[in-house]
C-alpha cells in the first residue's frame, strides 16, 4: 500500500465519536503505540495487529490523518476508532484517535501520522509521530542491492543536471548505510518539508508531493540550484533530477567540491559560545564571544536597534518590542530563540523551506555564518540565528528570523 491520507468529514468524526463512545479499548491487541513511542523502532511478526493510539480533541478542528508509509505495504489500515478519556463525560473534552493496522508480510519502513485541520486548504500540522516499522527482523535502514549501479541511459524518469556530474550517475537506492562515496552524481526527487530535505526514489501522487520509497537526507539543501513546485511550506522537484556531491555513508551533501560552505572550527566554537551566553547573559560570557564594539540586532533582513559591546550582558537589550513578525506575536530575543541541538552553517541559506533572505543592508559583504535545529518536525519549529562578521573577525550584526508565510 503506498501512502495514503484518510480524512475524515464533520459528520464522520462526529459518527464515530458516537458510535465508539463506550468502546474504552479494553479490549487491547499487544502493541499499543502512543506519542511516547514517536520516532522509536517497532518490531512486529507478519500479519500482527497493532494500534496507534493517539491524544486528540476533535472540538478543536484537529485530528489525526496518516501521512506516510514510507514502504509499500507495510502495513495494511484497518480500522479508526474514538475513545473519550478516562472519567469524563465533559462535552469536548480531550479524547483518543485510535488506528488498528495489520503488519505487511515483510521489510521495513516509516509509519508517520499528522495532527493537522484537514478542512484547510493546506493543512500544516499541529503534531507529527513517526515509527520505524520493522517487520519479522528486517534491517533498517532497509539493505539495499549495490551489484549494478544503472547508468543514466538505462533510467526511465526525466532528469535535469543540478552541476557538474562526480562520476556515474546513480539511483538514490543505490546508496548504503555506512559506506562512503566522496564523490557521486545521485538521481532522485528532492522533498523539502517540515524543516528536512530528502533525496527519494519515489515522488508519491499526492499534493502537495511527498517521498516514498527509500530516500537519504541531504545536508546542506541551500546549496540545490534545481527548479522546485511549492504548496505551503512544501517544496518539490516535478521530477526526479541529478545532484552531485558525496554520501558520507548517512547524508547526501551538495557541491563535494566546494569547501567555502563548509563552517570552520571557529564557527561551531562561536555558536557554543553563543548558547552559553543565551543561558547566562554576563560580561564574562560576552567577552567570550567576539563581538564588535556596537552590534546590530535584527529580524530577517530588517536591524532593529543597535547595542554597545557591554550592553549585550544586559539580557533586555536582546529582546526586540516588534508586535508582529512572521505571524507570531512579540517581543523577541536571540537568547530565547537558540537551543540544541543545532547545526551550524555558513552563507545565505533558506528560510526553512522559503527562499533564502537578502542580508540586512551594508551587510552583504560580510560572512555569515548561522545557527538553526536540527530536530524541528515542521517549519512552525525553524528558527536561526545569523551572525554577520567584518574582515577582523568581529561580530557586527546578530538577527534572528522565523519560518512564515
Amino acid at each position: 500500500m503506498n501512502l495514503q491520507r484518510f480524512v475524515l468529514t464533520a459528520a464522520l468524526v462526529l459518527g464515530f465519536m458516537t458510535a465508539c463512545a463506550s468502546d474504552s479499548g479494553e479490549d487491547a491487541v499487544g502493541t499499543v503505540l502512543t506519542e511516547a513511542d514517536s520516532t522509536n523502532e517497532v518490531s512486529l511478526s507478519a500479519g500482527e495487529e497493532f494500534v496507534v493510539r493517539l491524544g486528540s480533541n476533535p472540538s478543536t478542528g484537529y485530528q489525526w490523518e496518516i501521512a506516510e508509509m514510507s514502504v509499500p505495504d507495510i502495513a495494511e489500515f484497518q480500522l479508526r476508532s474514538y475513545e473519550d478519556a478516562d472519567n469524563t463525560e465533559v462535552v469536548g473534552a480531550a479524547g483518543f484517535e485510535v488506528f488498528t493496522f495489520e503488519a505487511g508480510s515483510s521489510g521495513a519502513g516509516i509509519l508517520r501520522l499528522e495532527y493537522v485541520r484537514s478542512f484547510e486548504e493546506l493543512p500544516v500540522p499541529d503534531r507529527v509521530v513517526e515509527y520505524i516499522i520493522r517487520i519479522d527482523g528486517a534491517a533498517w535502514p532497509p539493505l539495499r542491492d549495490t551489484s549494478e549501479v544503472r547508468p543514466l541511459a538505462t533510467a526511465t524518469a526525466p532528469t535535469s543536471p543540478a552541476n557538474e556530474p562526480g562520476g556515474d550517475v546513480i539511483d538514490v537506492s543505490m546508496l548504503v548505510p555506512g559506506e562512503v562515496l566522496p564523490e557521486a552524481t545521485v538521481r532522485g526527487a528532492v522533498v523539502w518539508d517540515r524543516g528536512r530535505a530528502r533525496l527519494c526514489e519515489l515522488l508519491l501522487e499526492s499534493f502537495p508531493a511527498q517521498c516514498g520509497g527509500t530516500w537519504v537526507v541531504i545536508a546542506n539543501p541551500d546549496r540545490l540550484t534545481v527548479e522546485m513546485d511549492s504548496a505551503g511550506d512544501v517544496r518539490w522537484t516535478p521530477s526526479h533530477v541529478e545532484i552531485a556531491g558525496r554520501f558520507d555513508g548517512e547524508r547526501f551533501i551538495v557541491d563535494f567540491n566546494d569547501e567555502t560552505i563548509k563552517p570552520t572550527p571557529a564557527d561551531v566554537g562561536l555558536a557554543d559560545a553563543f548558547v552559553v551566553l543565551a543561558a547566562n547573559p554576563a560580561s564574562v560570557t560576552v567577552n567570550a564571544v567576539a563581538f564588535a564594539e556596537t552590534v546590530m540586532l535584527g529580524l530577517g533582513p530588517d536591524i532593529m536597534r543597535t547595542v554597545d559591546h557591554d550592553g549585550l550582558a544586559d539580557a533586555a537589550m536582546w529582546s526586540i518590542a516588534r508586535e508582529e513578525f512572521r505571524g507570531y506575536a512579540g517581543p523577541f530575543s536571540a537568547l530565547d530563540l537558540v537551543s540544541e541541538p543545532f547545526a551550524v552553517t555558513l552563507g545565505a541559506h533558506a528560510r526553512c523551506v522559503a527562499p533564502p533572505e537578502p542580508a540586512p543592508d551594508g551587510l552583504e559583504d560580510h560572512r555569515r555564518v548561522s545557527m538553526q535545529p536540527t530536530t524541528a518536525t515542521s517549519c512552525l519549529g525553524w528558527w536561526t540565528i545569523d551572525f554577520f562578521i567584518d574582515d577582523a573577525g568581529q561580530i557586527e550584526a546578530v538577527t534572528l528570523d522565523l519560518f512564515g508565510p
